[in-house]
């Protein structure tokens, strides 16, 4: 009988009686993974008795699948993991594994004739133990060749290449470079790593979700594709000109990494880009038209769903001409200047090709312009358009908001080593999570409304920048956090009275850095903002408005020890500890506003020392009156 929990989708195996479960801060079986082969995972548990062990008991599926794939015990990283020791967790795939995957890398489990040797009308395999420094000479008709070759050890092949019907398969991370022909009309199927040919490819070519086709390759039959998870795999990566002699469709997923200018497909008969697909550079081309691919029939692409990778903060555009060759016109550019002010004279959108700024200060007489990478901006309250969608990585000097009420959203983001301030006559709604500038973001009026609030050093709705005192800035205006529960190590520096907002009752702002300078911060919002950095911080007092302001640790303070604390309409709740060696201290002259209603909740083993004064209400955690 089988325990159950959440009617019959979980099985409780810890609660059967008479078998042993492992860890003493756990529940976990003896053993769990795939040993049965077929992909579903199994449970072991030791049964026993008083005296000890007495057999092992397994679980299994009994539900028949639709999906085969292999063993999982056949890939490498997963069979690793099963034999980890030390901390306890599930085995992982060294590839996704789940809802809408690509097939899964060949293992490399086959077996060949010969290995690490070429050999006619033998299966052939080079792999990890073969002599890989040196180049080999091939003139051989193989069954089946196979390159199993892993990540750092790279075989290379010269000579006449192959013949006859056999087979191709390239696997694992390695590269494989053929500077011949793969004279075989069997099928090529690329799995994994990189094969790179410098002459003809006689048979078709399967290029599947984590394989790259590289060089110069002249295939002489077909090609198909998978469509990759992410920029390593379904690539096609030429070193000059990869002809195809029969039409070619890209299904979408696929990926064009181009090394150099003049790197292109050739393709004999029509060229078709349906879906999305991906164009990559390794290097920044100088403004000028480039060939990316060519055909002899027709061209089909609808250029709006071509994505790039290795050109932020380029002005470029992608046109089909003539019906038989896409270009990708580079175009050329003014030199960074500071004061560009945003004019949203054409659109809403942020990017490098619109002309929705203007140089020369904003006056009448100022140039209309699209942005250029290391512009400093400037926001006013002029600015015809207030919405502004960000859908690249838009590269500043910095960014200033300086009047007008503003909301930038979109999948982009500020970048760059400029900053962001915000002025007291402007009202700012950045709902971009993955901006990565890495200057001082100031509020020095105003309001900046953010959606998250991370670490130092991770992408955020206010950048990258270190954790370093100096880089968060409060000179007065309103931080406000819309949403979420958000934890921060970013030191903050005030300078006059600045207020935080937490906006929503179910959100919390942890400020896990320092808060220091000679300003008061106002509570606002809410939600509850944490103190969790363990020590003093160093400001000038605390104004609780709205919400809940709390200790995440024991030694955190609210300010410095004896400042002022003025409560008007909010909780103070000193962490819960029970230890006579982490007591956590209050030490403040507090002042209760007339006509508010307050609460101080204090530690089960704490100390409440300065003073209390005042004509509004307080009450402490059992709700009995101090005020």
């Amino acid at each position: 009988m089988v325990t159950k929990v959440l009617g019959d989708r979980l099985a409780e195996f810890s609660q059967e009686s008479n078998w042993a479960t492992h860890a003493a801060t756990g529940t976990r079986p003896a053993f769990m993974g795939d040993i049965m082969g077929d992909w579903r995972e199994e449970v072991i548990l030791a049964k026993q008795n008083d005296e000890g062990c007495t057999g092992l008991v397994g679980y299994t599926t009994a539900m028949p699948t639709n999906y085969s794939i292999y063993c999982l015990q056949q890939d490498p990283h997963y069979r690793g993991d099963c034999t980890t020791r030390g901390y306890y967790q599930h085995p992982n795939t060294g590839f996704y594994l789940g809802g809408d995957m690509p097939m899964p890398p060949l293992p490399p489990v086959f077996e060949a004739d010969v290995r690490n040797q070429m050999a006619s009308g033998k299966s052939v395999m080079f792999d990890l133990q073969g002599d890989n420094h040196s180049t080999l000479t091939i003139n051989h008709s193989p069954t089946m060749l196979y390159l199993m070759n892993p990540r750092g050890c790279d075989y290379t092949f010269n000579g006449k290449g192959t013949t006859g019907s056999g087979q191709l398969i390239k696997s694992m991370q390695g590269t494989a470079t053929f500077n011949c022909n793969l004279g075989h009309r069997g099928l090529n199927i690329i799995s994994e790593g990189t094969l790179e040919v410098k002459g003809e490819i006689a048979g078709p070519v399967e290029l599947r979700a984590r394989g790259t086709l590289a060089g110069t390759a002249i295939l002489m039959d077909t090609i198909t594709f998978e469509g990759a998870l992410n920029y390593e795999g379904c690539r096609l990566r030429p070193t000059g000109k990869m002809t195809f002699k029969k039409s070619v469709t890209l299904p979408g997923n696929v990926y064009l990494e181009l090394t150099q200018p003049g790197y292109c497909l050739d393709v004999e008969g029509d060229l078709t880009f349906q879906g999305t697909n991906y164009i990559s550079f390794t290097t920044v081309p100088e403004p000028s038209t480039f060939t990316i691919a060519e055909c002899t029939c027709t061209l089909t692409c609808d250029v709006t769903k071509l994505k790039t990778r290795g050109l932020e903060g380029i002005n470029y555009d992608f046109e089909v001409e003539d019906g038989k060759r896409l270009v990708l016109k580079i175009h050329a550019t003014r030199a960074p200047q500071q004061d560009v002010v945003w004019t949203g004279a054409e659109s809403k959108l942020w990017d490098y090709k619109a002309q929705n700024f203007s140089v020369g200060g904003g006056s009448p007489s100022a140039t209309p312009t699209s942005f250029v990478s290391g512009d400093a901006v400037v926001f006013n309250a002029q600015g015809q358009q207030k919405t502004v969608n960000v859908n690249e990585m838009m590269v500043t000097s910095g960014v200033i908001f300086d009047s007008g009420t503003y909301t930038l959203s979109g999948e982009g983001g500020l970048s760059g080593e400029g900053g962001l301030t915000v002025n007291k006559d402007a009202s700012v709604t950045l709902n971009m999570k993955y901006s990565d500038y890495t200057g001082k973001t100031i509020v020095n009026g105003g309001t900046l409304t953010v959606p998250n609030f991370y670490d130092g050093g991770q992408k955020s709705a206010l950048g990258s920048s270190a954790a370093d005192k100096g880089n968060l800035q409060l000179n007065g205006g309103t931080l406000v956090l819309s949403k979420d529960n958000m934890g921060t190590d970013r030191q903050m520096t005030l300078t006059d009275t600045a207020t935080i907002r937490i906006a929503q009752q179910s959100s919390a702002l942890s400020l896990k850095g320092a808060v220091s300078g000679t300003g008061y911060l106002v509570k606002d919002g809410a939600g509850q903002l944490n103190f969790t950095y363990g020590g003093t911080n160093n400001f000038a007092g605390l104004i609780v408005k709205k919400g809940i302001v709390a200790q995440g640790a024991w030694n955190a303070t609210f300010g410095r020890s004896g400042s002022p604390m003025l409560l008007c309409g909010g909780e103070v709740h000193q962490i819960d500890v029970n230890s006579t060696s982490t007591v956590p201290t209050f030490n403040h002259v507090v002042t209760v506003q007339e006509g508010t209603n307050n609460k101080i909740v204090g530690s089960s083993r704490g100390k409440l020392n300065g003073s209390v004064k005042g004509s509004g209400n307080l009450t402490d955690r059992d709700r009995k009156s101090v005020v």
